[in-house]
Parts: structure tokens; sequence; C-alpha cells
């Protein structure tokens, strides 16, 4: 079964590793495909929003307008 997980079930989430307890947040940049784009540009795109979100103070979804 798929279940749909955002980032705020990872951030209220403790996985363990090794007997600790461990949290983690997560920053997403999301990129817009055009049909002009190589795969390159386009993961480039989704790469730079990733970088700003993190420089925004992580655990942040940025998305092409």
């Amino acid at each position: 079964m798929n279940r749909l997980v955002n980032r705020k079930t990872i951030e209220n989430h403790a996985f363990l590793h090794e007997g600790k307890e461990l949290h983690v947040t997560v920053t997403i940049g999301v990129a817009r495909y055009k049909p002009s784009d190589d795969i390159r540009q386009w993961i480039g795109e989704a790469e730079q929003r990733m970088y700003l979100g993190k420089q925004q103070g992580k655990n942040r979804v940025i998305m092409t307008a």
C-alpha cells in the first residue's frame, strides 16, 4: 500500500539508528518540466530550489512559479 508522506510527518518521526533516536528534516526543490528543457537543465532547476530552501531555514518545499 502506498502512503503519502509529507515533510511534517518526517520531521515529527523519531528514526532509530544503532540504538540512537534521530530527528531529520527534508528540503525539496520542485521544478516544472518544460518540453524545451533537457534533463540536466530540469534537475538543475530543482536542485537550485532545494538549496534556496536550505538557505531559507531548511525543512521546506520550494517550487517554480
